[in-house]
């Protein structure tokens, strides 16, 4: 299941700014804690930490 960009970053305000842990911010998203740590890992590659 593709998730909308709007999800993405609801998941990084929270887990960034709102202090969060990783698997907090994905639960309260709607996300599986697996997908949110992929996502991490991809921005992490792209340069984005």
């Amino acid at each position: 299941m593709a998730h909308p960009q709007e999800i993405r970053d609801k998941l990084r305000r929270a887990y960034i700014f709102g202090q969060m842990s990783l698997e907090i911010a994905a639960a309260q998203s709607g996300v599986a804690f697996g997908t949110a740590r992929r996502w991490k890992k991809d921005a992490q590659d792209a340069g984005d930490d």
